[in-house]
């Protein structure tokens, strides 16, 4: 009688050889095969359904378009407006990118004008009943009332932007693509008890409560690891002490590298150190020629109160979920890509939209409806992102654990190691 609409051809064929090809890519990828370990059922969907929660912020970005603007003044978007906006631009060019690899499938994009009660009106929508994956949203009470959504009705949840991992808590179906401060202290402590350990290692003590938590972390963890590789002796501890830094002489050596550990992002505290380490190389005639290397978190790249010469004099190391390596040609070939389809250069969130779009749709497409079983071995190269989900405990949530150390120098940064 003919074929029909939705019948299914099974063509049987005695080997299968597909390879993806890079001048099928728009964006210039190398794509790499996953790496996957056991084995694990792949069920293949016709159709693949994806909803974006981004705070798009349409009405607010309206009125604000609509105002008078004053001579001289450049026009622009609502301030959430261009982050979420930026973030789409990235997602949809890494799913376009996949189509033509052969993924199928339908993103559904929502405003949720950072209200829980347009995204309970969501929910609503007949396309929810069957939903593979929900990226979003940003704001954590959103978060929090998506994430017990997603759990009642096991649907993957992907957070895209940083949020509290409290949400992880019993919520297996969560995704955090970006390193909480403790699984950078994690990554820092590892890099600086494999590569660092010969040095004079310290740490200093926060002067805050809320601190503590990283410092017990580092100070810990660090001094386990030497154990296990027979390493000594334990890291140093170092209080604040006054702003003349004379406290730290005895503690400090010439003849050896000392790294100092700062387990905080208090501005008040880690502009301290910085004074106190200036001080130290400056006055005291012992510590002339002395090296010095303050490791830190990428926050403090928010703190204008930090003398980039302070920086540089330091060769300050900070550890992060990212880097943004604008010498490397991938990188270039992504903002070119960028630039050529919507007219503008990306901004972090676009460079953020293309990896999380790319890395769990791919994963969609190659392992079908069971991809996050995949998701704990499969890596892909990404531009600014490496993502490693793991989970601490049996039905918590996952959070990616990647971490990079980059450091100051000649006025730059560079990547070191992930």
């Amino acid at each position: 009688s003919g074929l029909k609409a939705g019948d299914v051809i099974v063509v049987p064929v005695k080997k299968v050889n597909y390879q993806v090809h890079i001048a099928d890519i728009d964006t210039q990828f190398v794509y790499k095969h996953p790496l996957v370990t056991g084995s694990r059922v792949i069920i293949k969907k016709p159709m693949y359904k994806v909803a974006l929660l981004l705070p798009l912020m349409y009405e607010a970005n309206k009125s604000m378009m609509n105002r008078p603007i004053k001579i001289g003044e450049i026009e622009k978007l609502h301030p959430i407006t261009d982050v979420s906006s930026d973030f789409y631009r990235g997602f949809k060019m890494a799913a376009d990118s996949l189509v033509k690899a052969g993924l199928n499938a339908e993103i559904y994009i929502y405003d949720t004008k950072r209200d829980t009660a347009v995204i309970r009106e969501i929910f609503r929508k007949n396309e929810f009943s069957n939903i593979d994956m929900v990226v979003g949203p940003f704001f954590q009470d959103e978060v929090n009332y998506v994430a017990d959504f997603c759990k009642k009705n096991s649907i993957p949840m992907v957070l895209p932007v940083n949020s509290e991992n409290a949400v992880l808590y019993q919520n297996s179906f969560i995704y955090k693509t970006t390193g909480s401060n403790l699984s950078q202290i994690d990554g820092m402590i590892n890099f600086l008890s494999k590569d660092y350990s010969r040095y004079n290692v310290c740490i200093v003590k926060p002067t805050s409560t809320e601190d503590m938590a990283m410092y017990n972390r580092a100070r810990d963890k660090y001094n386990s690891s030497i154990k296990e590789h027979n390493y000594s002796p334990n890291i140093v501890e170092l209080s604040l002490g006054n702003s003349s830094g004379r406290d730290w002489d005895y503690k400090l050596r010439k003849d050896t590298v000392n790294i100092i550990v700062v387990p905080s992002n208090d501005v008040k505290f880690v502009t301290s150190v910085f004074t106190r380490v200036n001080n130290i190389l400056n006055t005291n005639v012992y510590a002339r020629g002395m090296k010095v290397i303050v490791f830190g978190l990428e926050d403090w790249n928010r703190i204008d109160d930090i003398d980039v010469k302070h920086r540089i004099r330091s060769e300050q190391h900070y550890a992060s979920y990212r880097f943004l390596d604008y010498s490397d040609a991938q990188t270039n070939a992504f903002i070119k890509s960028y630039r050529k389809t919507y007219g503008t250069d990306p901004g972090v969130s676009g460079v953020q939209g293309f990896d999380v779009g790319y890395y769990f749709l791919s994963a969609m497409y190659l392992f079908g409806e069971n991809y996050t079983q995949f998701l704990s071995s499969y890596q892909v190269d990404l531009v600014q992102n490496n993502f490693k989900f793991k989970t601490d405990s049996t039905g918590n949530g996952h959070e990616n654990t990647a971490t990079c150390i980059v450091k100051y120098i000649n006025y730059e940064l560079e990547f070191i190691s992930w």
